[in-house]
């Protein structure tokens, strides 16, 4: 995978995260949480390994878990 898909990827999940919990009325704090992590995971694992998306949705819900 190139440079440029990998940033491509990580914006489109950032995205994705805030996305999502701005619909569902989340706090920011909560949000940010879970790009943060969504960061750190793929900092560890491949794209290809993982699909983006669900990494995304289980990172926002993992948060909302947590942080509630």
């Amino acid at each position: 995978m190139s440079v440029e898909q990998e940033v491509q990827y990580r914006r489109e999940g950032a995205r994705f995260i805030l996305q999502v919990g701005n619909k569902m009325g989340l706090r920011y704090e909560t949000m940010a949480t879970g790009v943060v992590y969504f960061h750190r995971f793929y900092m560890v694992h491949a794209f290809q390994s993982f699909p983006r998306h669900v990494s995304c949705a289980s990172w926002l819900c993992w948060c909302l878990v947590c942080l509630l």
